[in-house]
């Protein structure tokens, strides 16, 4: 059997024949109702882990509790698309739970109590990502799981954003250090 090498062609706009797409006749794409990062933005950035505290060892948690207290995390800029959530689970817990991004500090339910806010601090709210079962991949000892295209602008004028835990299953941690979090941004250029 023959091999045949296939090639792009276009026709541009008012002409009536096809040309070869080069280097020197590039393909002209038009991408409509798209969200894109400026194509001088910088590259994503991963913050450092943050270990969420207050986490009680061995404490019987059920869905819509507060897991842990409030945590800051530092997003090295003062604004972008949270476009990822990392987590590392230390103690193979693999269960789903939401993180919750605030703009500044609030005052939260005690840990393994059900999570609340209150009413003056909701608009300190900036949006949440789930961590579901599927986000995660089992190792031998832990998991480690990868919340992807998540697409959720920010501005974080200090260069921090704050965070807190909802349970969506029922975890019980053997250490108080076992969950860890960390979120993929792409900075915005004007920020």
């Amino acid at each position: 059997m023959a091999h045949t090498e296939s090639q792009i062609m276009q026709v541009p706009a008012g002409e009536e024949t096809r040309q070869p797409v080069s280097e020197d006749n590039p393909l002209s794409v038009i991408i409509e109702n798209a969200v894109l990062p400026p194509l001088q933005s910088p590259a994503t950035v991963t913050t450092e882990w943050v270990v969420v505290p207050g986490i009680v060892a061995g404490a019987a948690y059920a869905t819509g509790e507060q897991m842990g207290g409030l945590f800051r995390i530092d997003t090295q800029c003062t604004g972008g698309v949270v476009v990822g959530v990392l987590v590392v689970d230390l103690d193979k817990e693999q269960l789903a739970f939401d993180v919750l991004l605030f703009s500044d500090r609030v005052t939260l339910a005690a840990d393994n109590a059900a999570a609340t806010l209150a009413d003056n601090q909701q608009l300190l709210f900036r949006g949440h990502v789930s961590v579901a079962l599927g986000d995660y991949a089992a190792l031998s000892d832990n998991a480690v799981a990868t919340v992807r295209n998540v697409g959720l602008g920010f501005s974080a004028p200090r260069g921090y954003l704050w965070a807190s835990c909802v349970t969506r299953g029922v975890p019980n941690y053997t250490t108080a250090r076992d969950l860890a979090v960390a979120l993929v941004i792409l900075p915005d250029a004007r920020a």
